[in-house]
């Protein structure tokens, strides 16, 4: 996704004054889109990321008191 990113960053630099306003102003669209589905992607995994944080450690300290009792 970051690789289609830069290209499309890219090609805006490269072509941006050789296209049409329209077409333009679509690739522009494009970008932004796939920017926020970056980010989107990256919150999201992140969230997930701390959510398996949270649960793994709530185990891990179920397990201590386990071992404390006895």
């Amino acid at each position: 996704m970051q690789r289609e990113i830069q290209s499309l960053k890219d090609e805006l630099e490269r072509k941006g004054t050789l296209l049409s306003e329209e077409a333009r102003r679509e690739k522009e669209r494009e970008y932004q889109r796939k920017v926020k589905e970056l980010d989107r992607f990256v919150r999201d995994s992140r969230e997930e990321l701390r959510q398996m944080e949270r649960e793994m450690t709530a185990k891990i300290l179920k397990d201590v008191e386990r071992v404390i009792e006895e």
